[in-house]
């Protein structure tokens, strides 16, 4: 069974809160996402939330990560627990940036391309990462 962190990272704005989402060009992606990954085998949810958080952004500092909700998926070939997480950006970040993926068997030397979304705004996010997005409004 494989471990999945999906991570909502935010920030507040004077129009409201913001979720950071990227897109790249990989054949069968979503066209937008939220960072995330698979969860390493001596790393909590948490951890590993944050950790994923760092390499697909290059963003170093966050508040309390805080877990929103857990599901199983089962697939045909495989069983992953899912982790979404909230990450309260705790740094100025730009509006947006590409970020080179510093880690990841998959992910590694990829290029991201991330930019903010004001929420409830998550058009062309992926559904399964849109799902608990609702959590982030209050």
């Amino acid at each position: 069974m494989r471990r999945r962190a999906f991570v909502y990272i935010t920030r507040e704005i004077p129009e409201g809160r913001q979720l950071l989402v990227f897109t790249h060009r990989v054949p069968d992606a979503p066209d937008v996402q939220v960072p995330g990954g698979t969860i390493e085998p001596d790393e909590t949810p948490l951890d590993g939330a944050v950790r994923e958080a760092r390499e697909e952004t290059g963003l170093s500092r966050f508040d309390t990560p805080r877990l929103l909700a857990e599901e199983v998926w089962h697939g045909p070939e495989e069983t992953v627990e899912c982790y979404f997480v909230h990450l309260p950006l705790a740094e100025v970040a730009p509006d947006s940036w590409e970020h080179v993926v510093s880690a990841g068997e998959l992910d590694q030397g990829m290029v991201f391309a991330l930019s903010w979304a004001t929420l409830p705004n998550t058009n062309g996010l992926w559904s399964h990462m849109a799902k608990y997005v609702h959590h982030l409004l209050w």
